[in-house]
């Protein structure tokens, strides 16, 4: 795809190719497309080791001078619930790599939330010498949306829509793929429903951390109740269930989540961080909710780590409602709808 996204400078500006209010055509489809991957700038890998890598635990050792990037964390910095959870309530450092790799990420600035992106977006192109994987019952492809706003929240009520960000992960599915690990992942996709009519998509959760959570505390979190909300949650799963939607195409399955939805609390803490994200390593793992003894240890599906995020940096989508996508998209990409 884009040269900044597969072959990215270790240090510099970032000259991006994004042009805000131009479409790029795909020579084989009939559609419009934005290229994914060409907003945000990868962070070198410290070793050179290609993209997809299986990488190493912790913080690496350059991560001070990380301004506004993106890579993909280990999966071992994230704790899972361990083969024993159901007897003792251990969880333990994941120990398999992630279903997905984290491929690219853009934050673009939208006035309203952007749903189904992948409408608008075309999937970005895997490195020299990485063939896109092809499971059955799984797609290729793994796209998380998560949808952000930007004003502060109202007490009293307050609308579920308006200005705001969209934060797009493209991750791709990794080989070799065991039929037994990925089976919670293919229930997933296949939006199984269980005994008792729960539905199998509403276990999938996602747990959020800050890496450098001590220099954060010394550095922006000026407040008690700041830095204690932070020491209580960091790290914390939570379901993404009733604000995740998902989208499944031919070659991708897109997750939707929308935190304009969350609580006013919540809303009013995410828009106190805004700044204060300039100064903090973000994680993030999405993981499937292992309740029965046969679904345990638990693995990531797919993780991200996000280096001192500037939000002022964002790049505002070209397409700025829903009727001008569809007059922009000459033919819908055919996608399966599904709400959770």
């Amino acid at each position: 795809m884009m040269a900044a996204c597969l072959d990215p400078r270790a240090d510099g500006e970032y000259e991006s190719p994004y042009e805000p209010h131009s479409m790029e055509m795909d020579a084989h489809t009939t559609h419009a497309w934005l290229p994914a991957g060409s907003t945000l700038q990868r962070a070198a890998a410290a070793d050179g080791a290609p993209m997809l890598r299986i990488t190493t635990p912790g913080l690496r050792s350059d991560h001070q001078e990380m301004q506004h990037r993106y890579e993909e964390p280990s999966s071992s910095d994230f704790l899972v619930r361990s083969e024993t959870y159901l007897t003792n309530k251990i969880k333990a450092p994941a120990v398999l790599p992630p279903l997905y790799g984290l491929v690219s990420m853009d934050i673009f600035a939208t006035p309203n939330k952007l749903e189904n992106v992948m409408t608008c977006l075309k999937l970005p192109t895997l490195p020299p010498g990485v063939r896109e994987a092809h499971v059955p019952g799984l797609r290729p492809w793994l796209v998380l949306n998560v949808q952000l706003p930007s004003s502060q929240p109202s007490l009293f009520g307050g609308a579920t829509d308006g200005p705001g960000y969209s934060c797009v992960f493209c991750f791709a599915l990794r080989e070799p793929v065991d039929a037994d690990e990925a089976s919670l992942m293919r229930r997933f996709t296949a939006d199984e429903v269980e005994k008792g009519g729960a539905r199998f998509r509403d276990r999938m959760k996602l747990v959020p951390s800050v890496a450098n959570k001590e220099q954060a505390i010394r550095q922006v979190m000026k407040s008690s109740t700041e830095r204690t909300l932070l020491n209580n949650y960091n790290g914390k799963p939570f379901l993404l269930t009733p604000q995740m939607r998902c989208y499944q195409g031919v070659d991708h399955l897109e997750l939707d989540v929308d935190v304009h939805g969350y609580n006013y609390l919540g809303r009013k803490m995410l828009c106190s961080f805004y700044p204060k994200f300039k100064s903090m390593v973000l994680d993030g793992a999405l993981i499937i909710q292992g309740n029965r003894q046969e679904e345990l240890p638990e693995r990531v599906v797919a993780c991200l780590r996000m280096y001192r995020l500037d939000f002022s940096q964002a790049k505002p989508f070209p397409v700025k409602s829903v009727a001008e996508r569809s007059s922009v998209l000459l033919q819908p990409l055919p996608t399966t709808t599904t709400s959770t």
